[in-house]
């Protein structure tokens, strides 16, 4: 095999492992209420939205209302009421197509646990 050939297959292995490893970051997550253990909850990061974050970071909403709240432009309401966690990305996530059919959020099934919140 020649150099060029070996260094395509071993770019494209890299690739393909990065795009299945999981991912840990901390950051806000903004929910209506409680969120006990075990539960889930459908989320979207807020960098995923047609309005990004400010300067104060990315936000994981979870529920309805927080996105709601995000596309309505209430973030100080949304960055107040947000708790900082470890969240791990276990997969990119799921498209949804917007009603209109003229683009698609992200969103992940997202599972509080005892250490962390899990995202499918």
């Amino acid at each position: 095999m020649n150099p060029t050939k070996a260094t395509v297959i071993l770019a494209i292995l890299l690739l393909l492992l990065c795009g299945c490893a999981h991912r840990t970051v901390e950051m806000r997550v903004s929910y209506n209420s409680g969120w006990d253990v075990g539960e889930i909850k459908k989320c979207e990061r807020a960098s995923g939205t047609s309005v990004a974050p400010d300067n104060r970071g990315d936000v994981l909403l979870c529920d309805s209302g927080p996105q709601v709240d995000w596309i309505q432009s209430h973030r100080d309401a949304v960055y107040e009421s947000a708790k900082t966690y470890s969240v791990v990305l276990l997969t990119n996530g799921k498209d949804e197509p917007w009603v209109s059919g003229k683009g698609h959020d992200t969103f992940w099934q997202c599972k509080k646990t005892a250490n962390d919140i899990e995202c499918r």
